[in-house]
C-alpha cells in the first residue's frame, strides 16, 4: 500500500496560496444580465433579475453607469451603456438614435441613474438587454421626492 501522508521533497509551498485558492473558489462570479429590475407582472409589482424577465416587458432599473460606448455617426448616433447595480450585477443597455439626443446628458460614466426600457434578447444564448427609453439622475428623482441619496 502506498504511503499518502509523506511529503514530496521537490515541492515547495508558498505562503498565502492556499488562502487565495479557497477565496477564489468561493467568490461569486458576476454576470451581465443579472441586474435587479422592477416591472408590473400579472399580480402587481415584481422585482427579478433581468435574465428572468420576459421579452418586451417594460422594466425599471437603478444603478451606476460604469461604461459608455458611442456608436454610429453624427447623423445616426447610438450608445451602449453598462449599468451596474449596488450588488455588482450588471446589464447592457442600448440607446437608439431616436432617444440618443434626449438622453445624451445622462450618458456619463459614474452617474447614478434610474432608467426605463423594454427587455430584448438578440440571441437565446446572450444575456438580456434593455432598450432604453428614459434615463433620469437618481439624485434628481430623490430630490424631487424630498430625499437625498448618494451612490
Amino acid at each position: 500500500m502506498k504511503d499518502r501522508t509523506r511529503t514530496t521533497e521537490g515541492i515547495k509551498t508558498v505562503p498565502g496560496t492556499e488562502l487565495e485558492r479557497s477565496s477564489a473558489s468561493t467568490a461569486v462570479e458576476k454576470r451581465p444580465g443579472r441586474l435587479l429590475v422592477e416591472y408590473f407582472g400579472d399580480l402587481g409589482p415584481v422585482t427579478r433579475h433581468l435574465d428572468m424577465v420576459p421579452v418586451r416587458t417594460m422594466v425599471t432599473a437603478m444603478g451606476t453607469i460604469s461604461k459608455v460606448g458611442i456608436l454610429g455617426d453624427d447623423v445616426n448616433p447610438r450608445a451602449i451603456v453598462c449599468l451596474t447595480g449596488s450588488d455588482g450585477e450588471s446589464a447592457q443597455c442600448t440607446v437608439d438614435t431616436e432617444h440618443y439626443l434626449d438622453l445624451f446628458d445622462y450618458l456619463v460614466e459614474g452617474t447614478f441613474v434610474v432608467l426605463r426600457g423594454t427587455v430584448r434578447r438578440p440571441l437565446s444564448t446572450m444575456p438580456a438587454l434593455i432598450d432604453v427609453m428614459v434615463i433620469r439622475s437618481a439624485d434628481e428623482i430623490c430630490a424631487q421626492a424630498g430625499r437625498v441619496v448618494s451612490a
